[in-house]
């Protein structure tokens, strides 16, 4: 049975709370010097990734207030802006990233909490110029934050995301890679017998000689791998399920 708009926002408003009190809780344990060093994204250091989330609160709050009052505000001006934003805000000290991080985290809550219900369907842009219904902005904000929690390098690990969201964050890459790239990536979870893989809708005709590969791991290891977190623990396996090697890094091409 699908689940009703209402039943989803629940769903994803609880898993954005969760996401935000564990980003919060890793924000915490670092001091001064730790928010200077490297962060698991290349070229960024712990910072611009506490920087990155809270002005994304900030932008999704924009999308949300669109909706809500028919006045287009759009997530970023543009991709340098969104960048000289990050950089700019990487320069705050500790104390002042956890304050960023928590004003525009209340500020997104408030927002979301002043949408009427039957403008959750009402369509805004999101940063790459799609439309998108602004329900849509929770299930975002939920995966920034348990993603960006394990980008801080500290004791977030991705046992700590809730199953549900590991899977979501997996499927979600598949049918991106389908639709984005035809890349047809097919996940398998040996110890629950789950199968993950590209929604039939996402995948382009015109890419039938693209890549197809199967690939099989923990659920975990699976979200870790397809976010470029982590390439160990998830291995390639031929059509009768053999093992035939470890997965290879992302950035699959076409032949």
């Amino acid at each position: 049975m699908m689940r009703e708009p209402i039943d989803e926002l629940e769903v994803d408003l609880a898993y954005a709370k969760a996401g935000q009190v564990h980003f919060d809780r890793t924000l915490f344990e670092l001091g001064e010097n730790d928010v200077r060093e490297p962060s698991l994204l290349p070229g960024w250091t712990r910072a611009h990734v506490i920087a990155h989330v809270g002005f994304n609160a900030r932008a999704l709050t924009r999308l949300v207030d669109w909706a809500t009052t028919d006045i287009p505000r759009p997530m970023y001006e543009s991709v340098d802006a969104r960048s000289h934003e990050i950089d700019t805000g990487a320069a705050l000290s500790d104390i002042e990233l956890r304050t960023l991080s928590g004003t525009e985290a209340e500020a997104l809550e408030a927002a979301w909490s002043r949408v009427p219900p039957d403008r959750w369907a009402y369509r805004v842009s999101n940063a790459q110029g799609v439309r998108i219904p602004v329900i849509d902005t929770v299930w975002m904000r939920s995966r920034e934050l348990w993603l960006h929690a394990l980008d801080l390098d500290l004791s977030a690990s991705t046992a700590d995301v809730p199953a549900a969201v590991q899977r979501r964050i997996t499927q979600n890459v598949l049918d991106t890679w389908a639709t984005r790239d035809g890349y047809r990536v097919h996940a398998t979870v040996p110890a629950t017998g789950e199968r993950l893989e590209p929604a039939p809708s996402r995948i382009r005709e015109a890419d039938s000689t693209c890549a197809h590969l199967t690939v099989s791991g923990s659920l975990p290891n699976l979200m870790a791998w397809v976010t470029g977190r982590r390439h160990t623990g998830v291995s390639e396996v031929d059509t009768s399920g053999r093992d035939i090697g470890a997965a290879p890094s992302l950035g699959l091409s076409c032949r």
